[in-house]
């Protein structure tokens, strides 16, 4: 067992002294040894001290003597790991002041300002200082509930009422040496520990072999699988007596004997086995009485129904059992069975010695002689008192559940009305809604409809004009045709994304298993011209991940994201970066770039219809783009968010369920 914090990691030798050896590890790990102890804090400081000043020596020496950019970080997380693992949350300070410390470095020595990537490095070494941290600290928890849990079932061993000897073998299952008992079985054996241990258990129990019980050793300890060893009489040194053992093999491979005294068992089998023969139902009051009512015999039965010993009944009348009530119903049943009626499964009542009124099925026979003649009565009695008493509670209970029951269907019934009430408003509203969509629909395609026909018509005679008069026009015309050219643009590209816009609500979604890295192939051919041509980096992940949805849809959406980064990206923009990564349950697809940004009022209101980043200048855009991309990723169950920083960039992240 690995010790606790405090002994330098050292591992106990399992012994079988039971609880002593539990106890002397709890003790130890309280601090039986403190020298030792500070001898090890004093090696583990010096070792974390040395490291430590390590990695600021190193820093210190590539930014202040050869101010140079290479940094070793990686040399960091020794002593910060060792600190963590070694003192737990207190640890994590090494963690802080090196952290602080390449900071300082950095900004004051190297003189150079602190960039994002700085940052991220610092913050990695903090959190593997706080992960390590947590992690120590469960570990040591562990530890403390293993000696907890050792000492625990070290005192169960210890303490419980069975017998339980450990064994083990030395010529491969042919022989078995004693290695522990507990005081139970000292007690049953008549032993002393001490004079067993060690010694072979033939010698100790000689009956063992002759009982079967060292071939149930041999079986078990071969076989791996429990076995129970019926009562048998063994034979010891100093006590014998009836056992019932149940035998088990450890994973060390010793096996286990856990045994039961049953001797007070054996010798009362015994005993019911002489009364049987004499009382055949021990469980029921049997008593024999004479023509007169006078009990002539009494059973244990009987005495353990009636509260009455045999002394104290034997010569008494039959009416002493009988409350006054009964009187004339008993001495009405003696004199039938004087005439050699048979009573059987009667129902009355009797009384106890302590006064209680029983319930009880008698059964009442006449005993003749060899000539016939009835000389006697035999009477036996079983208690149904408790029949009786749930007879009662059970119809008591019918009756209750019977009206619980009718109070429960009314409730129902007017529920299920309510229930039915409500459905039908529902339905009503729903059909409302849906007749209201079909309008709002059939309103957006037409209002599409008579937006672009008029735009393809004012753009046409707009671009007639420039061609035919141009030469005619001055400066201000040809710049109003330009205006008149882009404003009809505008207005049908516009149609055209209203248009997108509802088919993505209404298109049915043709799920499929779509590969994300062909996904952003199409992507990266659709928008090749572009990149190039302003010189934007372009990084996609070399995956061979899938995805569950429609190829159509996924398109639309990234089609969007990247058209959104080229287009508001501003000068700034230099790379734009396509990624997967699987996390628990979902699939989280990112289209980042590091252009200007968006100002944090405005990243949650980017997804809302027609809504246009203030900073768009003379950026053409309709404010659907992210509203489609919004739509197609909730139709498929996900969800979409973006982080930004201003002159930052901006990441835009698409996260959809793996089933």
């Amino acid at each position: 067992m690995k010790a606790e914090d405090g002994d330098c990691g050292m591992n106990e030798t399992d012994s079988m002294e039971g609880s002593k050896i539990d106890r002397a590890q709890a003790v130890r790990g309280r601090g039986l040894f403190p020298s030792f102890r500070k001898l090890c804090e004093k090696r583990r400081a010096t070792a974390v001290g040395l490291l430590t000043a390590f990695c600021i020596g190193i820093t210190a020496y590539f930014h202040g003597v050869l101010h140079a950019e290479a940094i070793f970080v990686h040399f960091y997380y020794l002593p910060i790991v060792l600190a963590a693992l070694f003192w737990g949350k207190k640890g994590v300070g090494i963690a802080l002041f090196l952290s602080a410390y390449v900071l300082w470095s950095h900004r004051f020595v190297w003189d150079r300002p602190l960039n994002t990537e700085d940052w991220v490095r610092v913050s990695l070494l903090v959190g593997i200082g706080f992960a390590v941290a947590a992690l120590s600290e469960r570990l040591k928890g562990v530890q403390r509930e293993l000696v907890l849990s050792r000492t625990r079932y070290s005192e169960m061993f210890r303490h419980m009422s069975e017998g339980v000897a450990v064994y083990k073998t030395v010529d491969d299952g042919r022989s078995f040496v004693t290695v522990d008992m507990n005081e139970a079985a000292e007690l049953l054996d008549g032993v002393s520990k001490k004079e067993v241990l060690g010694k072979d258990v033939t010698a100790v129990f000689p009956s063992i072999e002759t009982s079967g019980l060292l071939d149930v050793f041999r079986r078990v300890w071969e076989s791996g699988k429990p076995q129970s060893h019926p009562v048998r009489f063994y034979t010891g040194r100093r006590m014998s007596g009836w056992r019932e053992n149940y035998v088990y093999r450890l994973p060390s491979g010793e096996v286990v004997a856990v045994y039961t005294d049953r001797s007070r068992e054996k010798l009362a089998e015994e005993k019911l086995l002489e009364l049987a023969s004499i009382v055949e139902f021990s469980n029921d009051a049997i008593l024999s009485i004479d023509l007169n009512g006078t009990v002539r015999s009494w059973n244990p039965a009987a005495e353990r129904i009636y509260g009455y010993s045999a002394e104290e009944m034997v010569g008494r009348s039959i009416l002493t059992l009988v409350p006054p009530d009964y009187h004339e119903e008993v001495l009405g049943d003696l004199e039938r069975i004087k005439n050699g009626v048979r009573l059987e499964h009667h129902e009355s009542v009797r009384i106890t010695r302590d006064g209680r009124h029983l319930h009880v099925s008698v059964t009442i026979s006449p005993v003749k002689d060899a000539e016939g003649r009835i000389v006697g009565i035999s009477n036996i009695a079983r208690d149904i008192t408790q029949q009786k008493q749930m007879a009662a509670a059970l119809e008591r209970a019918r009756v209750q559940l019977e009206r619980r029951v009718e109070e429960r269907t009314r409730e129902l019934a007017q529920a299920n009305e309510e229930l039915r009430a409500e459905i039908a408003r529902r339905e009503e509203v729903e059909e409302a809604l849906r007749e209201s969509s079909e309008k709002i629909k059939f309103f957006a395609y037409s209002v599409a409809h008579d937006l672009k026909s008029p735009a393809i018509g004012i753009y046409g005679l707009a671009n007639l004009l420039v061609r035919k008069y141009s030469d005619r026009l001055d400066e201000k015309g040809r710049a109003v045709c330009s205006q008149i050219l882009k404003a009809s643009e505008q207005v049908a590209a516009l149609v055209d994304k209203i248009n997108l816009f509802i088919a993505s609500k209404e298109s049915p979604l043709n799920v499929e298993s779509l590969r994300v890295k062909e996904l952003f192939e199409m992507i990266r051919e659709e928008f090749s011209l572009q990149p190039g041509l302003r010189r934007i980096g372009w990084c996609e992940p070399d995956t061979e991940a899938e995805i569950l949805a429609d190829r159509l849809a996924m398109i639309r959406i990234f089609r969007n994201l990247v058209d959104n980064a080229l287009k508001y990206g501003g000068e700034s923009l230099t790379e734009i970066r396509l990624s997967y990564q699987a996390s628990a349950g979902l699939h989280v697809l990112t289209v980042a770039d590091n252009g200007a940004g968006i100002r944090g009022e405005n990243a949650e209101r980017i997804f809302g219809l027609f809504h246009r980043e203030g900073n768009t200048g003379d950026t053409q855009g309709t404010g659907l783009g992210l509203a489609i991309v919004k739509e197609l990723a909730e139709r498929h169950g996900g969800r979409v968010w973006v982080e930004s920083q201003e002159d930052r960039g901006t990441t835009f992240f698409v996260a959809l369920p793996k089933d």
